[in-house]
């Protein structure tokens, strides 16, 4: 599972990050506006350290991730749930309370996450000790079409769909993710 922390402070993030490591793949950003990119991985979780000013930032840039809000100043809660696309917040008083609210959306999120096409697609390729270049050789296409399979960022039409099930002994059910 992938974890984009966004925070101007330093020790704020290696913190999260020490605290989640072992379960998460962490990535860690100080400003949105140079997040946009790891956006496109598509972390499952999202924690915004942040000041109320910055609220407005998140607006229509975070979608299909749980996004869990940290700030430091009191904000208005109800409006913060209804405005934006918000999974979760918790007061900055103490980090301590903030790490257990972490820990708490790292479990939200693995416990509803649904294993996408691109997952189990890795997943079956890593099983069978391929390299992306290798599997991209037996289907024919590129390593990078491969990898874009993987992210999620694409996916192949039907024809190839099935050659993959058949290649790794699984349905095309499987692969689809019912």
């Amino acid at each position: 599972m992938k974890v984009l922390i966004i925070s101007k402070e330093a020790k704020f993030s290696k913190t999260i990050e020490k605290s989640i490591s072992n379960k998460c793949e962490v990535i860690i950003k100080k400003e949105l506006d140079d997040s946009m990119s790891i956006l496109s991985k598509r972390p499952s979780l999202i924690i915004f350290n942040l000041e109320c000013s910055e609220i407005s930032k998140i607006n229509d840039v975070i979608f299909g991730s749980y996004l869990w809000i940290v700030s430091k100043e009191k904000v208005d809660i109800d409006q913060l749930f209804e405005n934006h696309n918000v999974t979760g917040y918790v007061h900055y008083d103490n980090i301590k309370n903030v790490l257990n609210s972490i820990k708490t959306a790292v479990k939200i999120c693995e416990l509803t996450r649904k294993e996408t096409f691109g997952d189990r697609l890795k997943k079956l390729r890593e099983e069978n000790y391929l390299k992306q270049s290798d599997l991209a050789k037996i289907v024919g296409l590129s390593r990078s079409i491969i990898s874009s399979y993987e992210l999620s960022s694409s996916e192949p039409n039907i024809e190839r769909i099935k050659f993959l099930a058949k290649y790794f002994k699984v349905t095309v059910d499987y692969l689809l993710g019912d």
